[in-house]
């Protein structure tokens, strides 16, 4: 099933899934058991955040992730973004 959480989470963040559902879902997985869910959904926020103030909320969480490489991916993004909702999408 995690591999299925993995691909879906990398899927959604490929074609810009913008939904409330589809953004609710993704910071859903951040708290699975997977490391490898966990980071591809990182990857997935990380395509939203400069849109989405409930994405880029979810990448400073996962900062703290207790696995590295899922941190330092959320780290990198963080970096990236001058600020959530730079072009005022909130996504209501």
């Amino acid at each position: 099933m995690s591999r299925v959480s993995s691909s879906a989470a990398l899927a959604l963040g490929r074609i810009g899934a913008r939904s409330p559902e589809m953004i609710a879902a993704l910071i859903a997985l951040l708290a699975d058991s997977d490391s490898a869910v966990r980071l591809n959904t990182v990857v997935a926020l990380s395509a939203l955040a400069a849109e989405c103030a409930q994405a880029f909320a979810a990448l400073q969480q996962a900062e703290k992730d207790k696995d590295s490489r899922a941190a330092a991916a959320a780290t990198a993004a963080v970096g990236r973004i001058d600020r959530p909702g730079k072009r005022g999408a909130e996504f209501l």
